[in-house]
């Protein structure tokens, strides 16, 4: 299956390790920005782009880190060629509802308990 993932935070790094583990290497990682950190400001991986490095598969993962969601980056997406687009906890969810509907896509979300 040819797919992109969309993840950035800790959860989509649970869910990306998942699929990676049953080797299914996605076509391109769709993350926010690097981010400085800390005191010292060091510009910092998301992570799940962190796994991508951990696991040497960034010669074989394309990494989009768009701003925002514009013609360029859709154009880039729709040469991908992907079959699914996996979103696991990433803030564009909504957004990706506007993309046109040949872009197949399955969105996973954390769950939490309430206490009562």
């Amino acid at each position: 299956m040819n797919y992109v993932f969309f993840g950035t935070p800790e959860f989509g790094r649970i869910v990306l390790e998942k699929l990676l583990d049953a080797d299914s290497i996605p076509l391109a990682l769709v993350t926010n920005p690097d981010k400085p950190v800390g005191r010292k400001q060091a510009l910092t991986y998301s992570p799940t782009k962190q796994l991508i490095f951990d696991k040497k598969l960034d010669e074989r993962v394309v990494i989009l880190q768009p701003q925002k969601i514009n013609e360029g980056f859709l154009e880039k997406l729709r040469t991908l060629n992907a079959d699914l687009f996996i979103i696991a906890a990433f803030l564009w969810e909504v957004s990706l509802a506007f993309i046109p509907p040949f872009f197949r896509s399955i969105a996973v979300h954390p769950l939490f308990s309430l206490r009562f």
